[in-house]
């Protein structure tokens, strides 16, 4: 696995954590910028790698992981806004 994306699993992996275990309750303006940080970065990466203009033709394991990374990414902080949604429903309606 290359270290770039090691680190960055590591990174996401952390932050998803804190989270979850209620250290990010208070949802600072950071995370929805991490969020759109790394997602764009996703983006422009898979573009870059797997457009139909370049000559790159063989899938690799390290194509395998970033597209795996990917997705799982995707899905995770997918659930973590519908989470956020949620949360901020039950407490408008119990305010």
């Amino acid at each position: 696995m290359r270290r770039e994306l090691w680190v960055l699993r590591v990174i996401s992996l952390l932050y998803y954590l804190g989270f979850v275990i209620g250290f990010f309750m208070a949802r600072p303006p950071m995370f929805a910028t991490f969020t759109f940080v790394v997602k764009v970065a996703m983006a422009l990466f898979l573009i870059y790698r797997f457009n139909p203009w370049t000559e790159y033709k063989k899938f690799t394991e390290f194509d395998r992981e970033i597209v795996m990374f990917s997705a799982g990414f995707i899905l995770v902080s997918s659930f973590t806004d519908y989470i956020n949604h949620f949360i901020d429903t039950v407490v408008k309606v119990f305010r």
